[in-house]
């Protein structure tokens, strides 16, 4: 509660003695007047970056996939791992925030994020969630030490996806020639439910029962609780 009574003064204080509207300097860019209009979002966007870091006082990744054809991918991990490389050890006393905005993706992807960050030894690692962190995004956020929402913030079932279907749903399917795909959809919700559990377990419910932690992960796992 302490934390938190801090976060929101912090907060408060930070836009009582800042101006809040855009630009907030009279310092002209380096570059063209063109360029700076065509990509006033990606500096509006490092603007508001820097708030929340002035806020918290740890290092923050954004890490964004949009609606259409973003996804938690294979290739992510190469380029999460290289933005986690490059924050010094000192920066990370006080843990790392990640600031997760995603409809889902690739399940082993997220497992290898969580990883990574754990692989560290980051003491304290907490996902940011302003809008939705669905599917492996989720689970992403159960990776870490602590979730931060909104009241429009929104998490999503565990359930994955196999080629290109819901596994939950192909498991229905009664038809002869649909075995070898119900075998892999079984086993990739097994596969996401014992990678929440774990995550849960070594994490942010590590002195909770098992039976407990499996609890949540079924309900985790179902349309229905969301």
């Amino acid at each position: 509660m302490q934390e938190q009574n801090l976060f929101k003064e912090n907060f408060q204080n930070l836009h009582h003695t800042k101006e809040i509207f855009f630009p907030r300097s009279e310092k002209c860019p380096s570059q063209t007047p063109l360029y700076w209009v065509t990509q006033k979002s990606r500096y509006l966007r490092q603007l508001l970056i820097s708030d929340i870091i002035e806020v918290t006082k740890r290092p923050l990744i954004v890490y964004f996939t949009n609606d259409l054809t973003g996804q938690i991918d294979f290739d992510d991990i190469k380029y999460f791992a290289e933005l986690l490389k490059d924050i010094p050890d000192e920066q990370c006393k006080n843990g790392i925030d990640i600031f997760l905005e995603t409809p889902g993706g690739i399940v082993t992807s997220a497992e290898e994020i969580v990883k990574c960050i754990r692989n560290r030894d980051i003491k304290n690692f907490r996902t940011i969630i302003a809008r939705r962190a669905k599917s492996c995004g989720t689970l992403i956020s159960l990776g870490s030490s602590e979730i931060v929402m909104g009241p429009d913030s929104q998490l999503g079932p565990i359930d994955p996806w196999v080629h290109g279907l819901a596994a939950k749903n192909i498991i229905k399917d009664t038809r002869p020639d649909s075995f070898y795909i119900i075998q892999d959809a079984i086993s990739a919700i097994k596969q996401t439910k014992q990678m929440a559990f774990e995550f849960l377990a070594k994490g942010m419910l590590k002195n909770k029962e098992d039976s407990e932690i499996h609890s949540i992960v079924g309900k985790l796992s179902f349309d229905i609780n969301f």
